[in-house]
């Protein structure tokens, strides 16, 4: 099991990257040879190969936390646990470090639990667990949390823009199928919905 906290610099134990991420790997007694192209390929997933021979602590927060995760991707770990892993990042590392989580995720060899007092990044989750005032106030798989009546509710706090502006449509009685969760399925689902009636309007407005 890999883990990934939410303070990077916490983890990093090397004066050079490389060093850093090939570290649990020579706990491991791994050969050298075997061990430089884990080292390599783990780098090259997380973005950060350019930076081998860099020293950690001075890389943006994002960076080393992408250090720390080549590492526990070097180790092949099957689980892996994000603990508030984006909460001390700017807006840019947070989003480039979701978005490998998701390409992690969807890579299909691994179990991720990732925990956010975010609900705009829990709802990137395939399953949900949310827990409200140390009770289980939800789980289940994404879809049946967007076909409740868990999205209104306040103890959550506030959603996301696209998922206030997909309730909204849903209220107004737009046939929003559950599961939409960007604005680009949105656009496509409003799209296939309307497109038809978009077309007999266009034919249907006097020429001029």
């Amino acid at each position: 099991m890999g883990y990934i906290f939410s303070h990077p610099e916490n983890q990093i134990v090397s004066s050079v990257v490389e060093e850093d991420v090939a570290f649990g790997l020579e706990n491991m007694g791994m050969d050298p040879c075997a061990m430089a192209l884990r080292v390599q390929e783990s780098l090259q997933i997380v973005g950060m190969e350019k930076y081998r021979f860099h020293s950690p602590h001075l890389l943006s927060g994002g960076q080393q936390q992408k250090v720390v995760l080549a590492g526990i991707l070097a180790m092949e770990s099957e689980i892996f646990v994000f603990d508030e892993a984006t909460s001390m990042l700017d807006l840019q590392d947070r989003e480039e470090i979701l978005d490998l989580i998701q390409k992690i995720q969807a890579q299909g060899k691994r179990t991720v639990l990732h925990i956010t007092h975010s609900l705009e990044e829990a709802l990137r989750a395939q399953d949900l667990l949310i827990l409200n005032h140390g009770q289980i106030f939800f789980y289940g798989p994404l879809v049946n949390f967007f076909s409740g009546d868990y999205l209104p509710d306040s103890s959550l706090g506030v959603l996301p823009p696209i998922f206030r502006l997909i309730q909204g449509l849903r209220d107004r009685g737009h046939p929003i199928p559950p599961g939409v969760r960007s604005l680009e399925e949105l656009k496509k689902i409003l799209k296939t919905l309307y497109s038809s009636s978009a077309v007999l309007l266009k034919r249907n407005v006097p020429a001029v």
